[in-house]
């Protein structure tokens, strides 16, 4: 968690388009933590602190900031065949990692 949080604060949120988050999201973030969830299961109060992580970031909150989330989370987290945005579900990775 401190790891994914150092990294946001090196990037200053406002100068990047909404694009550039969700490839930053993409790319990143959520690349992060792959290493750990490889062999661990994910409790729910750490997917839900990263989880709400990425939403504070795509959505442009700094400073601790509310801003509206315009779209459903699990919404965005479809691929963009469907609509979404493409940015992938951390606890769908962490299973299937797990399966693997």
């Amino acid at each position: 968690m401190e790891h994914v949080n150092k990294r946001l604060n090196s990037w200053t949120n406002k100068s990047l388009s909404f694009g550039g988050r969700v490839v930053l999201l993409n790319s990143v973030l959520n690349a992060i933590p792959i290493f750990y969830l490889s062999f661990m299961r994910m409790s729910v109060k750490v997917w839900r602190r990263l989880v709400r992580i990425q939403m504070e970031f795509l959505w442009g909150r700094v400073g601790g900031g509310r801003k509206i989330n315009w779209v459903k989370w699990s919404k965005v987290c479809q691929p963009k065949e469907k609509g979404g945005l493409g940015i992938r579900d951390i606890k769908l990775v962490n299973l299937s990692l797990l399966a693997k």
